[in-house]
C-alpha cells in the first residue's frame, strides 16, 4: 500500500537545500515513500540548471518529497512532472482564487508573466520503470519583498494582498499533490496531459526563443511524451527541444535579438 506525500515529515530549522538532505538521507537509511523534508530556511535552495532559489526565512513553503513511482516508465516520467504542477495549480486556486495560472515549461508556475512557484525533480531509473524520484518545491507565500536580482518573482501575499498560515497551506497542498499522484497512480494520462496544456505558458503565442544558436521568433504547439518542448518556427519548420536546450525570452526581448 503506497504511502501518502506528507504522512510521514522531517521538519529542520534550516538546511542548505531539502533536496540535497533528502538525497543524502535516502543514501543512509531506507525512507517510506512520502516522506517529507521542509525547512523555514533554505540556504541555497536548488533550481533548474544551475539556477538557485530565494526564499525569505519563514515566509513561505520550501520542501521535498521521496517517491517511488515504479508504475511508470522511463519514457513516462514527464508525466509526473504533469501532476505536481497541476496539484500547485489547483492549491492556488482553491487557496488564493487564483484561475489565471500558467506553467512555464517545464515546470515553473507563473501568474501574470511573474513566477510563483519552481519544481525540481531527480528520477533515478532503474531498468524499465522509474525507480524513485526527489520531488523539490518552493512556493512564495508571504514575501512581501525579493531581491532585485531575481527576475519577476511574485507570492501569494503579493496577488491576493493578504497573509497565509503556512501550516494550513501545506497540508491544502499536501491534499492537492496527493490527488494528482493518485490520478497518476491510474495512469490518467490524456486527463493529465490535457490539464498540463490548458495551462502551459504561451501555448499558440509568438514568442521570443533562444536556443544554442540564435535568437528566434517561434510558437508553441505542445508537448512530446517525453516531455520535449515543440516549436514552430518562424520559418516554418518544427523543432522540438530537450530541458536547458532552449531559453523562453519574456523580459526585454529586444536585448536579444539579433
Amino acid at each position: 500500500m503506497p504511502h501518502q506525500i506528507g504522512k510521514h515529515i522531517i521538519e529542520l530549522p534550516f538546511t542548505e537545500s531539502t533536496n540535497t538532505y533528502l538525497e543524502n538521507l535516502l543514501d543512509e537509511q531506507d525512507l517510506p515513500e512520502g516522506t517529507l523534508v521542509i525547512t523555514d530556511k533554505q540556504t541555497a535552495g536548488l533550481g533548474q540548471g544551475h539556477n538557485t532559489w530565494e526564499s525569505e526565512p519563514g515566509s513561505n513553503l520550501t520542501f521535498s518529497f521521496f517517491l517511488k513511482p515504479t508504475f511508470l516508465k522511463p519514457e513516462e516520467q514527464f508525466y509526473l512532472n504533469m501532476s505536481v504542477t497541476l496539484g500547485i495549480c489547483g492549491f492556488l486556486s482553491e487557496q488564493a482564487g487564483i484561475d489565471k495560472m500558467a506553467v512555464k515549461w517545464p515546470n515553473d508556475i507563473y501568474i501574470n508573466n511573474k513566477k510563483i512557484a519552481g519544481i525540481l525533480i531527480r528520477n533515478i531509473i532503474l531498468g524499465d520503470s522509474l525507480e524513485s524520484a526527489i520531488v523539490g518545491i518552493g512556493l512564495n507565500v508571504n514575501q512581501e519583498k525579493f531581491s532585485p536580482g531575481i527576475p519577476n518573482p511574485v507570492s501569494m501575499f503579493l496577488v491576493s494582498e493578504r497573509k497565509y498560515n503556512l501550516k494550513e497551506c501545506l497540508e491544502s497542498l499536501l491534499k492537492h499533490l496527493n490527488r494528482q499522484y493518485q490520478s497518476l497512480r491510474r495512469k490518467e494520462f490524456d486527463v493529465l496531459r490535457e490539464r498540463y496544456l490548458s495551462h502551459l505558458f504561451h501555448l499558440g503565442v509568438v514568442t521570443l526563443f533562444r536556443d544554442k544558436e540564435r535568437s528566434f521568433r517561434g510558437t508553441i504547439t505542445g508537448i512530446t511524451a517525453f516531455g520535449e518542448l515543440i516549436i514552430g518556427h518562424d520559418t516554418g519548420e518544427t523543432k522540438t527541444y530537450g530541458f536547458q536546450e532552449i531559453t523562453m525570452i519574456i523580459d526585454n526581448p529586444a536585448d536579444y535579438l539579433l
